[in-house]
Parts: C-alpha cells; sequence; structure tokens
C-alpha cells in the first residue's frame, strides 16, 4: 500500500560559493559577475563616505551605507534621502 505520510521535502537554500574564503568589501573590479539576474551591490567608497559623513556628522556609517545600497549607489540620492531623513 501507500505510505501513511505525505512526504514534503523542506525548501532548500543555495548559497553562491564566491572563489576565495575572504571578502574584500572594495575589491569590486577583481570579482567576475557570474549571477548576471542579480545586479553587484554598490560599494561606497572611503573618499565618498569620508564627504557624506561630514556633510551628516550624526548619521552613522552603517546608515549612509544602507542608504547609499538602497540607492543603488547614486551618491545624489544618497544626499537627498539623508537629508529628508535628518530633517
Amino acid at each position: 500500500g501507500s505510505p501513511p505520510y505525505i512526504y514534503t521535502p523542506s525548501p532548500v537554500v543555495i548559497v553562491p560559493k564566491t572563489g576565495s574564503g575572504t571578502v574584500k568589501p572594495f575589491a569590486v573590479h577583481t570579482v567576475p559577475n557570474t549571477a548576471s539576474s542579480i545586479p553587484p551591490v554598490p560599494i561606497l567608497s572611503e573618499s565618498e563616505l569620508k564627504q557624506i559623513e561630514e556633510m551628516f556628522p550624526n548619521a552613522e556609517k552603517e546608515v549612509i551605507k544602507t542608504v547609499f545600497e538602497a540607492n543603488r549607489g547614486n551618491k545624489e540620492s544618497t544626499i537627498n534621502s539623508l537629508l529628508q531623513m535628518v530633517e
């Protein structure tokens, strides 16, 4: 006969492996974008981060980075978003 239970497979999470074990946040140009469907996360350079930090001394680094990524790396949009948050 048939088994008394219904088999439902658990969801499988596939974690993409990058070539090396270490992640270098600023070495973006050396990593080929293998997953073309996923846009690369924009990286805020140290000089840009310093500029924005000087404009917004009360904003935390992580907040600036998050807003920058949310704005797809658009510096002007990042500054505008931060202006709205600070008001």
